[in-house]
């Protein structure tokens, strides 16, 4: 097989082997002993998603635990809430229950820890504390279990060469990004990721941040515009958790505990390594593309979202007292990494 025949045909392997996965582990299993314990995993995602994969993550935690777990999918459902066993989502679906959830999913404009740096500071810099203590108050535990890596750009069909052209602009966007356009004038909406390549073919929204280096990479997932404009909004990338029922948790073993603690880290490096070869091919295949024309957003745009990150993470730390402990230990942590501090 030649080197392209390579990107062929692993740019589909891609985009279709999600799928047989969570088709294939679809069926609850019947316990075999009184002692299995059956939980239901919502996922955020339609099963067929690629780069999402949750079917992978709940038969790791099947095997691990041996057997103790059995874990049914249910796809495109609510996020981590009491009634949910275990939920696999972006850490941005959060912001509902408290706007401090965007530091653990990935900032706008630069300033959010890369998918390096997240863990770091989760890991030694005091962050999980600060992740557990706001999901316990709404009812779950958290776990960090992937990351987009890098994304791709904002996807359009339309010319922005400064921030008025946003003005009115229909923009699928995510977490304190939605703040951040709107801010702008432009209006964020939500559409289902099987919706987005048709939504914007359609001209139903304007603008899509979508996925990293596999929305490029695969054919299936590439969204129809003719347009990409690059480190746009989220551009570090979005991280993706695996929350824990806080009552299953706390009366989980240790050994059950570290299982989980030990499958979402293993899906993490999973993600990341995924990421990376996805960019080796989008870079591969990136000479021989005509659409859509990729360029680098306009400093004046760049400028603007940029402010109105910092004014959003502003308000976002007067929220309450654990809101500016997040902030704080947030922006100390990135003077470490030799980051400047923002607020």
């Amino acid at each position: 097989m030649d080197r392209r025949d390579f990107l062929k045909t692993t740019g589909a392997a891609a985009a279709t082997v999600a799928s047989g996965a969570a088709v294939a582990d679809a069926q609850p299993r019947p316990a075999i002993n009184s002692g299995i314990e059956h939980l239901m995993l919502v996922s955020a995602w339609e099963p067929d998603l690629p780069g999402f994969d949750a079917a992978r993550l709940a038969r790791r935690i099947e095997t691990t635990t041996a057997g103790r777990y059995r874990v049914e999918i249910r796809a495109k459902g609510a996020t981590a809430r009491a009634d949910a066993d275990l939920s696999f989502a972006s850490a941005h679906q959060f912001a509902d229950l408290h706007p401090a959830f965007a530091y653990f999913a990935g900032l706008p404009a630069g300033l959010g820890f890369d998918s390096a740096a997240l863990p770091m500071w989760l890991a030694v810099g005091g962050g999980q504390l600060l992740w557990d203590e706001l999901a316990a108050a709404a009812g779950f535990k958290p776990l960090l279990a992937g990351h987009t890596g890098v994304l791709s750009g904002l996807w359009t069909n339309r010319r922005f060469d400064e921030v008025g052209d946003w003005a009115g602009a229909r923009m699928a966007v995510g977490g304190l990004a939605r703040e951040v356009v709107r801010a702008l004038g432009a209006t964020p909406v939500e559409v289902t990721a099987s919706d987005l390549r048709a939504a914007l073919a359609e001209g139903r929204i304007d603008a899509a941040e979508w996925l990293g280096p596999l929305a490029a990479a695969s054919p299936v997932l590439l969204p129809l515009a003719q347009r990409r404009y690059t480190r746009a909004l989220n551009d570090t990338g979005t991280a993706l958790s695996l929350g824990v029922r806080r009552s299953l948790w706390e009366r989980m073993g240790a050994a059950d505990q570290a299982a989980f603690e030990a499958c979402a880290a293993e899906a993490y490096q999973q993600s990341l390594a995924e990421s990376a070869m996805h960019r080796f091919i989008e870079n591969e295949i990136a000479p021989t593309t005509k659409w859509p024309a990729a360029q680098a957003l306009p400093a004046s745009i760049a400028a603007a979202v940029r402010g109105a990150t910092i004014a959003a993470l502003e308000r976002v730390a007067a929220t309450d007292e654990a809101s500016r402990r997040i902030h704080d230990s947030y922006q100390a942590f990135r003077a470490v990494l030799g980051e400047p501090q923002t607020v």
